[in-house]
């Protein structure tokens, strides 16, 4: 994370964790040789994500990740590509992931492939 800041204290199903926000930027950078006619016009890729992390007050282990992530197009002049530019549609995710069990054995079953 590029920043990150304690929230507090929370409780989450019934089990009490800090609470940490943090963030991070990426920008795509152009790769060496690119001629400067092609680089004008390709779009590089910049990524913001913020994060929400719960660690447990008991054990110190995460219990639960939030992430937000938003990615957009920016030309190497920073203007966004143009609309009807399929390649650079911008895109959002979210996901959300509990840590539950630590230290119990797993199984994965493989599905048959014949």
């Amino acid at each position: 994370m590029d920043e990150a800041e304690f929230v507090g204290k929370e409780v989450i199903d019934g089990l009490s964790v800090y609470h940490v926000i943090g963030a991070r930027s990426v920008q795509q950078e152009l790769p060496e040789g690119v001629p400067a006619e092609v680089a004008d016009d390709l779009p590089l890729q910049q990524s913001d994500s913020t994060y929400h992390l719960y660690v447990s007050t008991s054990d110190f282990l995460p219990r639960r990740l939030l992430a937000e992530t938003s990615i957009r197009w920016k030309t190497s002049s920073a203007e966004a590509p143009s609309a009807e530019d399929t390649r650079v549609e911008p895109v959002y995710m979210k996901s959300t992931d509990n840590f539950l069990d630590y230290n119990v054995s797993v199984t994965i079953e493989l599905p048959y492939a014949p």
